[in-house]
């Protein structure tokens, strides 16, 4: 509570590029949970400021720090996907992954 009072006059900037371009940030965390399952964390970003973000505990246990980190791509693909097809049957054009 003390950071929500401290930091209440802080604005929340959104602003999206022309042409729309997601970006998106993936990350896991291997075995922190008493299961020792992984963690998965994903945002999206359509230019300055993250408009979707998602995390969960891995379904299932992981043997390696990497199949961690692939498990958790896997996680949050289809939420990728979706969003990059939802935009361009909404019309707009989008600029092409590098």
């Amino acid at each position: 509570m003390k950071y929500l009072q401290q930091t209440r006059n802080i604005t929340l900037i959104l602003d999206v590029d022309d042409p729309i371009k997601t970006q998106w940030w993936v990350d896991a965390a291997y075995a922190v949970h008493p299961s020792m399952k992984g963690h998965t964390g994903g945002v999206m970003s359509l230019g300055r400021g993250a408009v979707y973000s998602t995390v969960n505990t891995q379904k299932l246990v992981t043997r390696s720090l990497t199949e961690c980190e692939l498990v958790g791509l896997h996680d949050v693909m289809p939420q990728i996907i979706w969003t990059n097809n939802f935009l361009t049957a909404q019309g707009f054009v989008m600029d092409s992954a590098r």
